[in-house]
């Protein structure tokens, strides 16, 4: 497959893939029970899913961080139970971190029974007091201002009676490594 993302370089699109090896498969699954149309759609709810999730700012209130996120989670009670403890995880270290989350169309596909998309998360963590050991990233010790890139796979759920799809899930897949320029 040709890298034809306007965000992914080709080291990056070559990473992504390397965890993908066959699943043409899946992809087909996905457009049958979803359509070829929907799969812009499922990549930026994982992308806007993601960001509004990890650019944090241990200054911003809990609520306004949650309604960031809230177009593209479930709005559930577990779900802003959720939101609530990992918001307070991430400001009890006074965390500010910026985080962007790349990928192609290519790597949207079916899996569990639904709408998965692969992609980069590239964050640098700009501010953080103590032992900040977060399990969203792996056990690492980060450098100030460094940007690191690790492989996620975002899950794309259906809301209640099949109503808007949200992001439903996430986990990371391989190692952080860290990205040389800015």
């Amino acid at each position: 497959k040709e890298n034809t993302s306007s965000e992914l370089t080709q080291e990056q699109f070559d990473l992504l893939c390397s965890y993908l090896p066959n699943y043409e498969k899946e992809r087909q699954e996905l457009i049958e029970n979803h359509g070829k149309e929907n799969i812009p759609k499922f990549a930026n709810i994982a992308k806007n899913y993601m960001e509004a999730m990890l650019n944090f700012d241990y200054r911003m209130d809990f609520e306004t961080y949650y309604n960031r996120a809230l177009p593209y989670s479930s709005g559930t009670y577990n779900d802003k139970t959720w939101f609530k403890g990992l918001y307070d995880a991430l400001a009890e270290h006074k965390l500010i971190m910026e985080a962007k989350f790349i990928t192609d169309e290519y790597f949207v596909y079916y899996k569990h029974g639904g709408p998965e998309v692969e992609g980069l998360l590239l964050f640098r963590i700009k501010s953080v007091e103590g032992d900040f050991k977060e399990d969203l990233f792996g056990k690492d010790d980060y450098e100030l201002g460094k940007w690191y890139q690790i492989v996620y796979q975002v899950e794309v759920a259906r809301g209640l009676k099949g109503a808007n799809f949200y992001g439903g899930g996430f986990n990371t897949v391989g190692s952080v490594m860290s990205v040389e320029g800015d």
